[in-house]
């Protein structure tokens, strides 16, 4: 079988999920079927970035300094060309991107070039909390861009549900890809607890909640916060452990502090040992008002602890409340801290939501994963050699493989 030339194409290489599920089909697809690149953008975050992991895995990686996060019209039209270049010196058949900033500019690049394109979604980039004049534009960017994309993969059900409402794409367009997890490398260490509570100085009767994730609006840190707050009016001696950065990490101290919890709300900042720091909590506890599918659950269900979370998109689809984790409405502070509380006092419920959950996160397994994907990638290229594609617009004749 011949070769594939795959770019794929990102706005940043920083820590998130979008990033990983990138760096993983990357690494993970057969270099004989499939010789990858991947552009991205220059920026970073207070998270730091994956450019060391990248070059560990082998990973071809290309700088393109044109793709930035901030929406600039005039930048981002120099930025199509600029990438187009850029595709087309790399011998590209074949385009995936990544996200939506990257996912608009990157489509515009193929359609120049008459290039099959896949998109990710990695969570769509409007929600409710919106300014309804922003959340109109960007609805009207993804529904352009759709129109250049072959195939739109989403990672969970309720995120093709959502960009359908909103008139982006056709149905035949999209394709339900779980952002897999290495579920190999994931195992629950017994000794996690000991180490954490002993870097933090906290007693070895201390339950330990946490969660990973960055200090930004998606994951409300304040509403975690409050969570904590009524969780320590109760009779439990428990301390919360936050594992990440961003721009609210500010903001979330002073919120820490305004509650007088600084001797127990601990923000670690970034750790390279999340699966270490997870096996350490006793829960994991999930604020987000709006999520693609959180990578950072799927990895507590692996490593086994229980889960109270957010019942928003893809944390809906994996969880199912009382079975195999709790789901909560968000921003409802009161109501996560009963949810978490439940967990602490009732270990029976614990063990069971848990050993459940690690059971049905096996369909997140990362084989399947990049075996989906490999079968996309056959199925939109042999269909735009043909001249007919997979969405409504015929991109014609490209590159063939070789």
């Amino acid at each position: 079988m011949s070769t594939l030339r795959v770019s794929h194409v990102i706005t940043k290489l920083a820590l998130g999920g979008a990033q990983e599920s990138a760096l993983v089909t990357c690494e993970g697809l057969d270099p004989n079927r499939f010789r990858q690149v991947l552009f991205t953008g220059i920026e970073s975050d207070d998270e730091g970035t994956m450019f060391a992991e990248a070059e560990q895995r082998g990973i071809r990686v290309e700088l393109a300094p044109e793709l930035v996060h901030r929406v600039r019209p005039a930048s981002d039209l120099a930025a199509v060309s600029r990438l187009a270049d850029r595709l087309a010196s790399a011998g590209t058949q074949l385009v995936h991107t990544h996200s939506s900033k990257a996912g608009l500019v990157g489509r515009l690049a193929a359609r120049r070039l008459r290039l099959p394109v896949v998109h990710s979604v990695h969570g769509w980039s409007f929600n409710d909390h919106q300014r309804p004049a922003l959340r109109r534009g960007v609805v009207a960017s993804e529904r352009c861009a759709a129109r250049y994309t072959d195939a739109i993969v989403v990672e969970a059900s309720p995120d093709r549900a959502k960009g359908l409402d909103a008139g982006i794409g056709r149905a035949e367009q999209y394709r339900l890809i779980r952002n897999g997890i290495d579920l190999q490398s994931l195992s629950f260490d017994p000794e996690a607890g000991t180490r954490l509570r002993a870097e933090l100085g906290i007693g070895p009767a201390a339950h330990l909640v946490g969660t990973v994730g960055r200090l930004a609006d998606q994951k409300d840190p304040v509403s975690m916060v409050e969570m904590f707050a009524h969780l320590r009016a109760s009779d439990l001696d428990v301390h919360f452990v936050w594992v990440g950065d961003g721009a609210l990490r500010e903001v979330t101290q002073a919120a820490v502090d305004r509650a007088g919890l600084g001797d127990r709300f601990h923000l670690l900042g970034v750790r390279r040992d999340v699966s270490e720091m997870l096996s350490a909590f006793d829960v994991f506890a999930l604020s987000s008002l709006w999520e693609g599918l959180p990578r950072t659950v799927t990895e507590a269900m692996a490593v086994g602890i229980p889960v109270a979370a957010t019942a928003v998109d893809g944390c809906a689809e994996i969880i199912t409340d009382g079975e195999d984790g709790l789901l909560v409405t968000p921003s409802r502070p009161v109501e996560l801290a009963g949810a978490v509380g439940r967990l602490l006092r009732e270990p029976e419920l614990a063990t069971s939501v848990a050993s459940r959950a690690r059971v049905r996160v096996q369909e997140w397994d990362r084989t399947g994963m990049l075996e989906q994907i490999a079968a996309l990638y056959d199925e939109v290229a042999m269909a735009h050699e043909r001249g007919t594609g997979l969405g409504p617009v015929s991109t014609g004749a490209g590159g063939r493989r070789g």
